[in-house]
């Protein structure tokens, strides 16, 4: 029977865990040799190929450059090219250049590309760049009736429009789907586009690009996401859009963008919506709750030219969709509101205080702009607008408009003709407004001399030139002026002052005026009750045909000229209050002949000046002749009329002869 020995387990375990230590360090030496030995053959391999690549590349690169020539249409021109595989994938293009098919000017070019990419994704069919730079690049956009496109590249015919795919096309294509490229950033830096709307006539330049973002192509579908792109405008104006989320898909065109922000100099304006760049309905909506109009209004005057240098204070509110076909803008709709907008242009009227909200609808060839109640001061005189406008390429038609102010009302349906200069076509109507105050904005050098009210004003005008409004009006039309002031000169006092020179009388009439009509000579100014008048326009100068004024002791009539800056020419006759009249005459005996059937002193006159400095000129020969004839009439009437048959026959023909 053999012993019993008796073993621990602690000894029992030690040689077996010893001998598995031992093996397996072995094995893992083993393994660990035969990695770095893969490894240093792997670096040897990547050493070979990166010493080759450089000879790949350029016997490889005319196939390269053509095909990408085939697949955008037009010439491609790449520079060096480089690839590197340590310590990460880089490829290096120092330019590229697209030139028109004809052989015309690059329409398209880039200064560099850098890129770093993995290559073992491309086993699953994706490609994760790292990083792309790109910089210095160039383009020219076009806008026509086909949509927008680069100048002297052929778009891609899509795969609808194609007459039938070869069995190659469809292979690559069956072969491209679920293909993919990742991009985690990729930045512009210098870029430059210029846009020219060939339908409009017009071309922008946007320069300064620099965008900052991440990308994503799946099949025909790339997407940026959380990026931003800032530029200079015009060369002096900075914009930025930070953006959630663009798409573009190549296959119908197709932009989309998810609530982005538009930075600009004025404040932020929300983007968002989608659009196709080829054919199709889209739409976009701008949203701003604060706007500064100063910050803006230089953009505005680089954007119109025609604009004169000017001021402006305020802010905008905009809410605005706009419609899409394609590439071009279809309809607009939304409002603008305006807060204590101020405007201020040279040898124009200050506008201030511009409160309340325009709606906007339509298209861009007919469009309307509307508003019911806006408030605003010109020259510091409160007013309320409310008008309905309407605009197209060849005109803009207030189809209505209507001014709250000045003491009244006026309306001013109106026609704007933009070709080939802008012309005015308008037939006002005023009620009840007060003469100073609309004086102080269309001619402030004389609104202190002319006071009252225009109780009514119709007129009718056409050919007026906004660039030369007063020499180029043209109409007609009628005006009642009541309880007026002529300030700072006295009509009555004028006249009886310049009556001198009468065969029967010493000095002037002024003199004989009876102490009772004292007040209404001594005035400096004329008060006028009534005023009456028919006038047409032409050349800056009113031609008045019939113009009658009713004051507290005379009445006026006259015709003839009145330019707008208050040059008076006019040829009246003015005729004094029967009391009055009555009162000199029997002061002046031999003015008895001078009164008018209606007894009152009648005298002719010439009015010339501008207010205050005008000359009234009595027509005193006149007056002296009428008075002798009226002398002898009653003297010889007189004398006749006791006569004989014989010398009363004299006496009717003596009457005759001498107009009695």
């Amino acid at each position: 029977m053999s012993p019993t020995v008796s073993i621990p387990c602690e000894a029992r375990a030690s040689p077996v865990l010893f001998w598995f230590v031992t093996h397996s360090v072995y094995r893992m030496k083993k393994l660990l040799i035969g990695f770095l030995c893969l490894l240093v053959l792997a670096a040897v391999a990547i050493g070979i190929s990166v010493w080759k690549i450089g000879a790949i590349v350029a016997t490889y690169k005319p196939q390269i450059q053509r095909s990408i020539s085939d697949a955008v249409g037009a010439q491609v021109t790449l520079g060096d090219i480089s690839i590197s595989f340590l310590p990460t994938t880089r490829l290096s293009v120092d330019s590229v250049t697209v030139e028109t098919i004809t052989g015309g000017a690059s329409e398209l070019s880039v200064g560099s590309i850098r890129a770093k990419a993995a290559l073992l994704p491309l086993l699953s069919r994706r490609v994760e760049i790292s990083s792309i730079e790109i910089h210095s690049p160039r383009l020219t956009l076009v806008k026509d009736a086909n949509g927008v496109s680069v100048r002297g590249v052929t778009p891609k015919q899509s795969p609808q429009k194609r007459a039938g795919p070869s069995s190659e096309s469809s292979q690559s294509s069956t072969k491209s789907e679920g293909f993919s490229v990742d991009v985690r950033a990729i930045e512009v830096y210098g870029g430059a586009l210029r846009f020219e709307d060939q339908i409009s006539k017009k071309s922008y330049t946007l320069d300064s690009i620099n965008l900052r973002s991440s990308i994503s192509l799946q099949q025909d579908r790339v997407l940026l996401s959380e990026g931003s792109l800032d530029l200079r405008a015009l060369k002096k104006h900075k914009l930025e859009l930070i953006y959630n989320e663009i798409s573009f898909n190549q296959s119908d065109g197709s932009v989309s963008i998810n609530t982005s922000t538009l930075r600009t100099a004025g404040g932020d304006i929300a983007v968002s919506g989608a659009l196709k760049t080829t054919q199709g309905p889209g739409s976009m909506q701008l949203n701003s709750t604060s706007l500064s109009i100063a910050q803006l209004l230089p953009l505005l005057t680089n954007l119109v030219p025609t604009i004169p240098p000017q001021e402006a204070a305020g802010t905008l509110s905009v809410k605005m969709e706009i419609g899409f076909q394609g590439p071009n803008v279809q309809k607009l709709t939304g409002t603008i509101g305006l807060k204590a907008v101020a405007y201020t242009a040279p040898s124009a009227p200050k506008i201030s205080g511009v409160n309340g909200t325009v709606a906007i609808n339509g298209s861009p060839s007919d469009l309307t702009l509307s508003t019911t109640a806006l408030g605003l001061s010109i020259d510091n005189s409160p007013l309320q607008l409310s008008f309905s406008s309407r605009l197209t390429p060849q005109e803009i038609s207030l189809t209505s408009c209507k001014v709250v102010g000045f003491g009244g009302e006026l309306t001013l349906p109106s026609t704007i003709l933009r070709e080939p200069q802008p012309i005015l076509k308008t037939t006002p109507v005023g009620r009840n407004l007060s003469i100073s105050q609309i004086l102080r904005v269309a001619a402030p050098s004389i609104a202190e001399t002319i006071q009252g009210t225009l109780r009514s004003f119709d007129g009718r005008f056409t050919d007026m030139a906004l660039a030369n409004p007063a020499q180029t009006v043209a109409g007609n039309g009628a005006v009642v002026i009541k309880d007026g002031v002529l300030k700072g000169f006295n009509l009555a006092n004028q006249v009886m002052s310049n009556v001198e020179g009468l065969p029967f009388i010493s000095g002037n009439l002024r003199k004989r005026v009876p102490p009772e009509f004292e007040k209404y000579f001594a005035s400096p100014d004329t008060v006028i009750r009534d005023l009456n008048a028919t006038f047409t326009i032409s050349a800056g100068v009113v031609q008045l045909s019939e113009l009658r004024v009713l004051a507290d002791v005379f009445s006026l009539t006259s015709q003839g000229s009145v330019g707008l800056d208050g040059q008076l020419n006019l040829r009246a006759a003015i005729s004094f209050d029967p009391e009055l009249s009555n009162a000199i005459t029997n002061r002046v005996l031999e003015m008895k002949p001078l009164l008018n059937k209606d007894g009152r002193l009648s005298i002719p006159l010439l009015v010339k000046g501008r207010p205050p400095a005008v000359a009234v000129v009595p027509d005193v020969t006149d007056l002296a002749q009428r008075a002798a004839v009226g002398t002898i009439r009653e003297t010889l009437g007189g004398a006749l009329r006791g006569g004989s048959g014989a010398a009363k026959g004299l006496g009717k023909g003596l009457g005759k002869v001498l107009g009695f």
